[in-house]
């Protein structure tokens, strides 16, 4: 996990979790989300159908589900948690994952508001 930690930098509280809405995102958002995915999740998450994941929970798909249902499961913190995840409740988690499921294994925050809706729109589109 510290490697983990070590190669993504540090982690925070981003001071804001709004973000444009999904139908307002543009295809270069879309495109920036996979970017950041691919630079900064890849290495834990997959967003690839029937993919392992590895280390954590596979999102292909992610909206709608409740957390720790998918392919891979999720920690016990997100299993009990049961979040509908829609566009506000990953905005929430991926600021402070702690902060809105206490005890889950997912340490690393995004906290730049830019990145995060990005990110968000990217993983929402995944069906």
């Amino acid at each position: 996990m510290a490697i983990v930690l070590a190669a993504f930098g540090a982690t925070g509280i981003a001071a804001s979790i709004a973000g444009p809405s999904v139908s307002a995102q543009s295809p270069a958002s879309l495109e920036a989300g996979r970017i950041y995915f691919r630079n900064n999740c890849a290495a834990c998450h997959s967003v690839e159908p029937g993919k392992e994941s590895g280390f954590a929970p596979n999102l292909f798909g992610l909206g709608g589900r409740l957390s720790g249902s998918g392919p891979g499961g999720g920690s016990k913190a997100l299993v009990d948690a049961k979040i509908a995840w829609n566009q506000e409740t990953l905005q929430s988690f991926l600021a402070d994952p702690a902060g809105l499921a206490p005890g889950t294994s997912m340490v690393i925050s995004v906290t730049n508001p830019g990145d995060r809706s990005a990110l968000v729109f990217y993983l929402l589109s995944s069906k």
